[in-house]
């Protein structure tokens, strides 16, 4: 799996088109009450909402060239999200999940409303311990929580933090990983499965293959088909090369999903960066992109109106000499432009799973180290037009810098922060950068004060 080290997964996404934005749900928040466990051998809950998105299939203006789906010229600036409120992933020791509900101040929450051992009406399937949240906010207004051992999504009301339906995304538990969630159309919705299956069955229907990017109704959980991307990855004589998907970012009517393209097994060995290209009309790869002299790229994030930035963490088999390959990539989807920042001045890789970009600025982090010598995790910044990057911030231990949210508009940057303090409090630090850094951090929100979880991750709804 691509992110089961630090748990830390990025929702930077500050820009959409506009065909993928839809109202959120109602800020006024509620206490959920939990009801009966589902029936274990029933189905869960797929009626479609009354509050779906309008149809937003994209159109495909011929070969490989896409428009929005409003007909728009694909090229034309997208519209900037606007974020109702923030979904916070806590993780106690990687076991044990809860899931709290913010607006944008902390002044309206719902904490730790859902959790691993929850008993909610429409929970067939209990969180496990390794959860992730999507990248893109859902245009439906919806939270989807991204289960990567049971290979479930769990879609929740963000006002009452209640659970909509479940949709099983990969064949049983631990097959396929599971690790982003992208909606295309008003139909459909891409899962990106970092995981191959090591015993598919021979059935050309049941699509439990994984390493893929599988094709899913949102609304109903129906499977569409999958998007094999073995054809992605670099083939080389010491290692078998797996594409690896991590990822998802839309922009410009194609979905780019960033491939960490590395070996099976603990310090695999590593190909070049690569992202691959789909048109989501087709649901084929139109290109493949690669990233001469980084590896192990797994997140991707949209940086502009023709721009994404990809994080890449370097090459495990490398050993010491991992940091040589890592970096940060900023790539132009019209001009094909790469620019890439090498990962010497962070003094560490850059952590793949957390990166926000506005423009030319960048944000990511560093993980830091446990013990020899022990280092903090470190949050860094820097432009792609020759700003040396400085570190705004540190964590207090290896690891406690999650998840980067930076505001379309609001000039904040929200860090997910898994150090508790004294007060017993997680926290979600909120840093002002209208300004150049170094930042000033403005009122962190309190959030999980029920359970006392880490913060690791977060996301817009």
């Amino acid at each position: 799996m691509s992110r089961t080290t630090s748990y830390q997964k990025l929702i930077p996404t500050i820009l959409l088109s506009a065909t993928l934005l839809s109202a959120c749900g109602d800020e006024d928040f509620t206490s959920p009450t939990d009801g009966g466990l589902a029936d274990a051998a029933g189905k869960a809950d797929v009626a479609m909402p009354t509050d779906a998105p309008p149809p937003i299939t994209p159109t495909d203006g011929g070969g490989d060239t896409f428009t929005n789906g409003d007909g728009a010229d694909a090229g034309a600036p997208p519209t900037a999200f606007a974020p109702k409120g923030i979904v916070v992933l806590h993780n106690n020791e990687y076991t044990t999940t809860s899931v709290s509900i913010s607006d944008l101040t902390g002044t309206k929450r719902l904490d730790d409303c859902i959790h691993t051992g929850s008993t909610m009406a429409g929970l067939t399937t209990a969180l496990s311990g390794n959860v992730y949240l999507p990248t893109t906010p859902l245009p439906s207004g919806e939270i989807a929580l991204i289960d990567s051992s049971t290979e479930v999504v769990t879609f929740l009301d963000p006002a009452t933090c209640s659970v909509k339906r479940q949709v099983r995304v990969g064949p049983s538990a631990n097959k396929v990983f599971p690790q982003d969630f992208l909606w295309t159309s008003s139909d459909q919705a891409y899962v990106s499965r970092n995981g191959a299956n090591p015993t598919p069955t021979p059935a050309p229907g049941d699509f439990d293959e994984g390493n893929d990017i599988l094709i899913v109704n949102p609304l109903t959980g129906a499977l569409q088909g999958r998007i094999d991307l073995e054809g992605g990855t670099t083939p080389q004589a010491d290692a078998t090369f797996r594409a690896k998907p991590s990822q998802m970012a839309m922009l410009q009517g194609k979905v780019f999903v960033a491939l960490n393209n590395i070996a099976n097994g603990l310090g695999a060995k590593g190909g070049n960066g690569r992202i691959a290209v789909i048109n989501p009309v087709t649901n084929r790869v139109a290109e493949t992109i690669e990233f001469a002299g980084v590896r192990n790229c797994g997140a991707i994030t949209v940086a502009g109106p023709t721009e994404l930035m990809v994080a890449c963490n370097g090459d495990y088999a490398a050993d010491q000499k991992q940091i040589d390959f890592s970096g940060v990539v900023l790539f132009n989807s019209s001009t094909k432009e790469t620019t890439v920042v090498r990962a010497g001045p962070f003094g560490e890789p850059v952590n793949n799973g957390q990166v926000a970009a506005s423009g030319k600025r960048f944000f990511a982090a560093t993980y830091g180290e446990f013990m020899n010598p022990a280092k903090p995790s470190k949050l860094w910044t820097g432009t792609f037009q020759g700003e040396p990057p400085s570190s705004p911030f540190s964590g207090v231990m290896d690891g406690d810098i999650g998840s980067l949210l930076l505001h379309p508009t609001m000039q904040k940057l929200y860090v997910a922060d898994a150090f508790v303090g004294a007060d017993m409090i997680p926290k979600v630090r909120v840093l002002d950068i209208s300004t150049a850094p170094p930042f000033a951090q403005a009122p962190s929100i309190p959030v999980g004060a029920k359970n006392k979880f880490p913060v690791r991750g977060l996301a817009w709804f």
